[in-house]
């Protein structure tokens, strides 16, 4: 019989993060139409299945995954400012909570890859990247109503025109 205190991987890469008293502040920022705490959940719990499937260093995609948008809106004068730049405030505040990896690291400060000039280094680094872009873009689809099978045309005739 399983004990129902037994851990699963996933809570046992993460739980130190999901119980910090700085991190659970995220449960109050808005992102994306949800929390920055439930958005970080999900991308992390995606990252963590992906990786163990393709037998990738599971712990630190986790892990960089969870801790990817670990900041606050407080720490910005502009939007702007926010979204090309969060990236390095994600990785000063994961590394005083938490001891990082050079892969963790660089997964934190690259997940926003071309955006952030910090390009992801290794397979964890860039599923990271592309699991948020998915996610994000899905959120702000769902979150303003927008008609994706539309913007999908015409993004495709944008970039036929482009390329």
């Amino acid at each position: 019989m399983i004990s129902l205190e037994t851990k699963t991987d996933f809570e046992n890469i993460t739980d130190d993060i999901i119980k910090n008293e700085e991190f659970l502040k995220l449960k109050e920022e808005v992102h994306h139409g949800l929390s920055r705490f439930s958005h970080s959940e999900v991308i992390a719990k995606k990252v963590y299945k992906i990786a163990k499937a393709k037998k990738l260093d599971v712990v630190s995609a986790t892990r960089g995954a969870l801790l990817h948008d670990f900041f606050f809106r407080s720490e910005f004068s502009s939007t702007v400012e926010l979204f090309i730049t969060h990236p390095n405030s994600s990785l000063r505040n994961a590394k005083k909570h938490f001891k990082l990896n050079k892969k963790e690291q660089n997964i934190i400060s690259s997940h926003m890859f071309p955006l952030s000039l910090e390009m992801p280094r290794s397979k964890e680094a860039w599923l990271v990247t592309y699991i948020d872009t998915i996610i994000a873009t899905k959120d702000f689809f769902y979150k303003y109503k927008v008609d994706i099978k539309k913007y999908a045309y015409l993004l495709s005739f944008f970039f036929i025109k482009v390329f």
